[in-house]
């Protein structure tokens, strides 16, 4: 399936006022039109900034070459994202050339510093491990049936439920998340096996909760390509822009 990023169409006079009065999703002969697509995002490393797209490719994995690349730490030998190692979210990801879903190409970084290394430097190890602290390597996306790869290690903290705190970044008043709906595979390795996501491929994210965010938090609002969602849609109760009031 090839997706696109759209802007609202200007509407006449008459096409507005029609619209006005609806109450929920427009249709269009049988589909109902929930959102356009304002943005769509792309991270070729697991936890780092990524790239916007103007058109991409999107199949069974998401988009092709989303999270093609992620970072094993080797002290504990487990894939881990920027939850474990928040280093990574300062650093920024581009590919080299156009991947497919069968291809993942090299990837050229930008580190917090200003300064640049690949994946396919000899130096980006020891580079990424200086920056983070610990001995970490660079991985490409590996076949499903290396299950090892994938493999979660034991928990840095054997209890379990102040581990899940960490990770969720829950305070000691406040509810875990509902774990029911997530995959089991997901609770015995890092990663659905095959991809580098931590549970689904795809990442759909209203304008309204951006908006929200940014609110609470304007520094990080102006730091946009950090890795968030895959794409923004502004779902909208009139159909008539991503901007009208009645945004969800």
């Amino acid at each position: 399936m090839r997706c696109r990023c759209s802007r609202p169409n200007v509407r006449s006079r008459s096409s507005e006022s029609h619209l006005a009065g609806v109450a929920g999703p427009c249709l269009v002969g049988r589909m109902a039109i929930v959102g356009r697509v304002r943005e769509l995002w792309r991270y070729p490393v697991k936890s780092m900034g990524g790239e916007a797209l103007a058109a991409c490719e999107v199949g069974t994995l998401g988009i092709a070459g989303d999270r093609g690349w992620a970072i094993r730490d080797e002290q504990v030998g487990e894939i881990r994202g920027a939850k474990k190692l928040p280093g990574l979210l300062r650093c920024g990801a581009r590919y080299r050339s156009e991947p497919s879903a069968q291809t993942i190409p090299a990837v050229d970084i930008t580190l917090p510093d200003g300064t640049r290394t690949a994946s396919d430097d000899p130096e980006v190890a020891a580079r990424l491990s200086r920056l983070l602290g610990r001995s970490v390597t660079l991985w490409p996306r590996r076949p499903a049936d290396d299950r090892d790869h994938y493999r979660r290690a034991a928990p840095d903290n054997p209890d379990l439920e102040q581990e899940l705190r960490q990770i969720f970044g829950r305070e000691p008043d406040e509810p875990l998340p509902d774990l029911t709906n997530i995959p089991p595979e997901v609770f015995e390795y890092a990663a659905p096996p095959g991809t580098y996501f931590d549970v689904y491929p795809f990442h759909l994210v209203t304008t309204a909760t951006l908006d929200a965010l940014a609110r609470e938090h304007p520094v990080a609002a102006s730091t946009r390509g950090g890795s968030g969602p895959t794409s923004s849609c502004g779902c909208m109760t009139t159909c008539r822009s991503s901007r009208t009031p009645g945004v969800t």
